[in-house]
């Protein structure tokens, strides 16, 4: 990388191929590649092939050269499977969106340790992950706990989710099998409380 580069070299929220700003920077063709490499490796767990393969065509179009450091290979994807673990725990959701929800979360690598383990730090693993509604449960688990009652209310009261009375009570019944199957709450006296993981 060039000492000269600009703070925002090889960041992919900033990297615009046909933004005017980034054609004039002296750093922009090895940004360009710095960008599309790091895109690769995210695709592991994104599934951005699109968008790499307009990165190529751009590459092209522009005139820049495409060669085996500019250009990515877009490699077929290794089907996703469950551990035999995995396939236990999701056939333990009743629910079949909390299935499909848990399913999804394995997929990124979400699990019920990353989960656990985060908010026993204090740290909501999904403030900038979605599903926002996620999001609510584990920060009610950390403060404390829920009922569903009380976790129905926090879905209906939060802004950015304006949920109706159904759709919350139908969040709700998706929630609490999912983060129960993942071993990161348990009911007590009436209340789900966050599960004390094991040590690392």
């Amino acid at each position: 990388m060039n000492s000269m580069a600009p703070g925002c070299f090889g960041m992919i929220m900033t990297f615009d191929e046909d933004d005017d700003y980034c054609k004039k920077c002296p750093s922009h063709s090895e940004c360009s590649s710095r960008v599309y490499q790091r895109m690769y490796e995210i695709r592991e767990i994104v599934d951005v092939e699109q968008r790499i393969a307009q990165a190529n065509k751009n590459r092209i179009r522009g005139g820049l050269p495409v060669s085996e450091s500019t250009s990515i290979e877009i490699k077929p994807r290794g089907k996703f499977e469950l551990t035999d673990d995995q396939r236990e725990m999701v056939k333990c959701i009743a629910n079949k969106k909390g299935v499909q929800r848990a399913i999804n979360l394995l997929k990124r690598g979400i699990d019920g340790n990353y989960i656990g383990k985060s908010m026993q730090r204090r740290m909501n693993p999904f403030e900038k992950e979605p599903p926002h509604f996620l999001y609510l449960a584990c920060q009610l688990l950390m403060d404390g706990g829920f009922t569903k009652v009380e976790l129905a209310k926090s879905f209906v009261l939060d802004e950015s989710t304006s949920m109706s009375i159904k759709t919350a009570h139908s969040h709700v019944s998706i929630t609490v099998p999912l983060l129960t199957e993942f071993g990161v709450m348990q009911l007590s006296n009436g209340r789900y409380e966050l599960t004390i993981q094991g040590d690392e």
